[in-house]
């Protein structure tokens, strides 16, 4: 009578018909032999963390994840996710292992903690370019440690960087993507769901994940946030997490509604009470919720009581200027010294929140010009055309000249749109080069983004 295998050999010696010491990631007998040391496929299961896990009944939300899921109280030791079903090679195996871990202990491993540290370096100023508190890079990665939901996304997030810009961990990035998009379902699938900061702010960096893979199409973890953070208050006259995932979501809303000319979604979030505190809240921000303003007007076709919402935005918009003017921070160029090859104009600027800030106002004055109820009724004129190119040499000037890699992921979205104002052949190539020059550290997909210009331009001009 043949001898069972152990409970812990591997598939492939099992296969074979040899003894398996059990050693993981890989026995000995596949060391030796060259082999893929396989595991016997395990069922899925994942954990959600949730406060009230007596009160959460996944079978009725979705009733495909529900004998997946495993519910378990937030912030317990054992919260933890079980290996795909499957066989895979020794470092998905590794990996399958690591996500399952408590942050703390996955820490432990070297390549974790590198992209651990790689996310607070190097991406999260990406997140904090508004925001003096750095939010992301000192709040995120303390909450990390104890919400896997928020590790899992930052693990993600920055191993999809890496693979972006490097071609390295791959792998990496797919595991921990699958598991977080997993518990962030989960999440949403619970009832009476109040927005968090620690789930908005994984959805942020799941969706940086998707923007930098290249799917702009694809906007399910941005729906998602907006579903749950929808249906509740947020105070934005305080800061916190909860603020400062807030306005990332809605800098991340501009950047995919510029690129593909499409309306906000921002109701709900930010409410027209917003509109009495703009004065209370920092300039670079208030700016921002203005163009989210602005660019709904331009492409959400409504007829009544258009010039008169074209007028209040129009004196929103000259407020927000004059404010910036008499502010504590000078906002003029501290230098208009040229840079050889910069076919734009050379605009040097003290702080990366004021780029992105001159950015969105640049945008914002051109779509006001395009979208004024004459223009649209007749078409723009020539001098509106000639405004706008002045606005999109300017959006360009900027992100040429300061090279600061977080203004210039937040530029992707107004180059998109303004490029297509450009006239000058000088100026279109001037603006592929920069895109693409801005797309190698970032890992951002450009070419996408170069074709629709070309279109443009060959159609328009």
């Amino acid at each position: 009578m043949p001898r069972a295998a152990p409970p812990n050999a591997c598939a492939t010696c099992i296969q074979r018909k040899v003894k398996c010491d059990g050693q993981r990631p890989v026995c000995r007998k596949c060391d030796t032999t060259g082999r893929e040391c396989n595991r016997p496929a395990q069922t899925v299961r994942f954990v959600i963390a949730t406060a009230q896990p007596q009160n959460e009944k996944l079978e009725e939300k979705n009733p495909q994840i529900s004998d997946a899921v495993e519910i378990r109280p937030r912030g317990s030791p054992e919260h933890s996710m079980a290996p795909i079903t499957g066989t895979f090679p020794a470092t998905i195996a590794v990996l399958h292992t690591l996500v399952s871990k408590h942050p703390t202990i996955a820490l432990e491993n070297a390549e974790i903690a590198r992209l651990f540290a790689h996310y607070i370096s190097v991406l999260a100023p990406w997140y904090d370019l508004n925001d003096p508190h750095r939010t992301f890079a000192i709040a995120v990665p303390e909450e990390a440690l104890l919400e896997h939901i928020l590790f899992s996304a930052i693990i993600a997030f920055a191993a999809g960087h890496l693979h972006k810009t490097t071609g390295k961990h791959g792998d990496t990035a797919m595991v921990f993507h699958a598991a977080c998009v997993t518990e962030l379902l989960g999440f949403m699938s619970s009832p009476n769901v109040e927005p968090e900061g620690a789930e908005l702010a994984a959805t942020c960096l799941l969706r940086s994940y998707e923007l930098i893979n290249g799917n702009l199409s694809l906007e399910s973890h941005l729906l998602g946030a907006y579903s749950y953070a929808a249906n509740a208050s947020i105070n934005f006259l305080q800061t916190g997490l909860l603020q400062a995932g807030a306005w990332n979501y809605l800098r991340e809303e501009i950047t995919v509604a510029l690129i593909q000319r499409r309306g906000v979604r921002m109701d709900g979030i930010f409410d027209e009470n917003m509109d009495s505190h703009l004065g209370d809240i920092m300039l670079s921000d208030s700016i921002s919720y203005l163009l989210g303003k602005i660019i709904n007007f331009s492409f959400k076709n409504t007829t009544h009581g258009r010039r008169g919402h074209w007028e209040s935005l129009r004196s929103a918009l000259d407020d927000w200027k004059r404010n910036m003017t008499i502010g504590t921070a000078d906002p003029s160029p501290f230098s208009s010294a040229a840079i050889r090859g910069n076919p734009f104009p050379s605009i040097w600027m003290l702080q990366p929140c004021q780029i992105a800030a001159q950015q969105y106002y640049a945008i914002a004055e051109m779509m006001l010009s395009l979208h004024h109820p004459d223009s649209e009724r007749e078409g723009p004129s020539d001098l509106v055309l000639e405004f706008a190119q002045e606005q999109a040499l300017q959006v360009c000037g900027l992100a040429w000249t300061n090279t600061n890699e977080a203004a210039r992921v937040n530029a992707f979205g107004p180059m998109a749109f303004c490029g297509r104002y450009l006239r000058e052949q000088s100026h279109r190539e001037g603006i592929e080069q920069l895109l693409r020059d801005c797309s190698h550290p970032t890992g951002w997909p450009v070419e996408d983004i170069i074709r629709d210009l070309r279109m443009c331009w060959a159609i328009t001009y």
